[in-house]
């Protein structure tokens, strides 16, 4: 008898099991879980798992100014002082500003990633800096922010990577 209680037992478990595995894919067939959450299909599920590249890492290097625009006019041409700029950010977060092969400033930087935002505090004790970042293959565009004034933010300039920093 104790047997026979012990097959019944496994058959029901049996079926209660098959029936379930049914039952999720006939769920799964009308792209619903048991909760009726969408499913995705597994095609669907991204495949590419590469950490994005930071800002910090990308902004390592020396820069030198390729092009200036106000709004959106380009003035490259007309702006004899700033076309000869470059900068060079460190590891270290220091960077080193060069107008021609000729040292302006130096200080430190910091970057907020989510804003993509850089912070330009200069050795000299002046006031912080503040330019809205952008990267694109192997430029890198600064545009003073909303803390500068008025006539500032109207100004972009973009960078060319040179060369990777020494430190």
């Amino acid at each position: 008898m104790s047997k026979r209680i012990h097959i019944i037992l496994f058959a029901f478990a049996c079926a209660c099991t098959s029936y379930e595995a049914s039952a999720q894919r006939e769920d799964n067939a009308q792209g619903q879980d048991k909760k009726k959450y969408s499913v995705k299909d597994k095609s669907d599920v991204p495949v590419n798992n590469e950490t994005p590249v930071k800002n910090i890492e990308k902004v390592v290097g020396v820069w030198e100014v390729t092009a200036i625009y106000k709004g959106a006019k380009n003035i490259t041409n007309t702006d004899t002082v700033g076309l000869n700029r470059s900068f060079e950010f460190t590891r270290e977060n220091k960077y080193i500003s060069y107008s021609d092969r000729e040292q302006i400033d130096s200080g430190t930087f910091k970057l907020n990633e989510v804003q993509n935002v850089i912070y330009l505090e200069s050795a000299s004790g002046n006031d912080v800096v503040e330019y809205k970042l952008r990267f694109d293959e192997n430029t890198m565009t600064l545009q003073p922010s909303e803390s500068a004034d008025a006539n500032a933010q109207r100004f972009r300039y973009v960078y060319t990577k040179k060369s990777e920093s020494d430190n």
